[in-house]
């Protein structure tokens, strides 16, 4: 429940940026990693490389699959949110926001680099932040 809130919260602020998410997907409640996915629609002809697909995961963060226009995944790329395992979401929402007018912006990095580990507890207490209510 705790990634599917910070996914959501992450999804919300892209929705206000324009860009549509069309599918989520996180872990199996059975997972030991934290992990999940957004799916993003394509957005309008012409714009080069636009970003398709979110994955953030425990340890290693945000990073973007970059498509060429018309979708060819043998030529896809990634590109790395540097920084914090669990930024904001608006934080987020720039990244997208730049990769979709640079894929090579500043805001991103074209190799991973490893951020710290983290203890599990300061990670699902970040997390807890963005938790989903229980339903009534």
């Amino acid at each position: 429940m705790l990634v599917i809130g910070y996914l959501s919260t992450v999804a919300s602020r892209l929705d206000q940026r324009g860009f549509l998410v069309r599918a989520l997907h996180a872990q199996e409640p059975s997972s030991p990693t934290l992990w999940g996915s957004l799916t993003l629609d394509p957005r309008t002809p012409g714009s080069g490389w636009a970003p398709a697909r979110l994955h953030w995961e425990q340890d290693s963060g945000w990073s973007a699959t970059m498509l060429p226009e018309g979708g060819d995944q043998r030529t896809a790329v990634a590109r790395y949110l540097p920084g914090h395992l669990v930024p904001a979401p608006v934080t987020v929402a720039h990244f997208v926001a730049a990769l979709h007018t640079d894929a090579d912006t500043v805001w991103a990095c074209a190799t991973f680099r490893p951020p710290r580990r983290v203890d599990r507890r300061w990670l699902i207490l970040q997390l807890a932040r963005f938790a989903m209510p229980e339903p009534w």
